[in-house]
């Protein structure tokens, strides 16, 4: 049952976010501004793996208004890879003015150019649903599990009472709902915000890892 301070909302017309990134260690928390464009689209945040490579992806996928991500040779612009052995995947939040966008694509999938204007444009991306359970100072902006983006409303619910009850989560199939790659460790991205969508914070780690917010 949703507690009577949560909220059900489908609301696009807000401002682009800053964002927060909080490493599963919490040893160490970035926040950098987004940059909000009526014409172009400008990238949040990026996880590849389970490393934050938000300054990497702006200065290598940006070309002019469009995000080129070349994902078939990612260590060019990635770097060290981050889990030798394992299929890694980009999980990108990024935005078009007020529109909040996830893509998701794993190494060697390919070359993607994500573009201004209306989302179906753009391969392998879509709006946040800004739906789920909710509280003044809680909401759930993304979920990625390995190679997906999950949207069923019962991981969101599960998010929420984690967070509300000081529980951490357990990466793993059962609490994403499903195996989005098989005989792979995933690794997983929860996107949150505490302030009405201004900022965005995230939590990542491996498959088998338990985390909190």
């Amino acid at each position: 049952m949703v507690s009577s301070d949560c909220v059900y909302e489908n609301n696009p017309g807000r401002p682009t976010p800053t964002v927060t990134t909080v490493t599963q260690t919490f040893t160490s928390t970035r926040t950098s501004p987004a940059t909000p464009s009526a014409t172009g689209l400008s990238i949040i945040a990026a996880i590849y793996g389970d490393v934050d490579v938000t300054d990497k992806a702006t200065a290598a996928l940006q070309q002019g208004s469009r995000l080129v991500v070349d994902m078939s040779n990612i260590a060019n612009w990635v770097g060290a890879d981050p889990m030798v052995g394992s299929t890694k995947c980009l999980s990108l939040l990024h935005a078009f003015g007020s529109s909040i966008r996830t893509f998701v694509a794993c190494e060697r999938d390919g070359t993607f150019t994500l573009v201004p204007g209306d989302v179906k444009s753009s391969p392998r991306t879509q709006e946040i649903t800004r739906q789920g359970p909710r509280s003044r100072s809680f909401s759930i902006v993304s979920v990625v599990w390995g190679s997906q983006e999950i949207r069923t409303a019962a991981v969101y619910q599960s998010i929420y009472n984690a967070k509300r009850n000081g529980s951490a989560i357990p990466f793993s199939n059962d609490v994403f709902g499903s195996d989005t790659l098989e005989n792979v460790r995933k690794t997983g991205v929860i996107w949150y915000t505490e302030d009405d969508f201004r900022t965005v914070k995230n939590i990542h780690a491996k498959e088998g890892v338990s985390v909190g917010f």
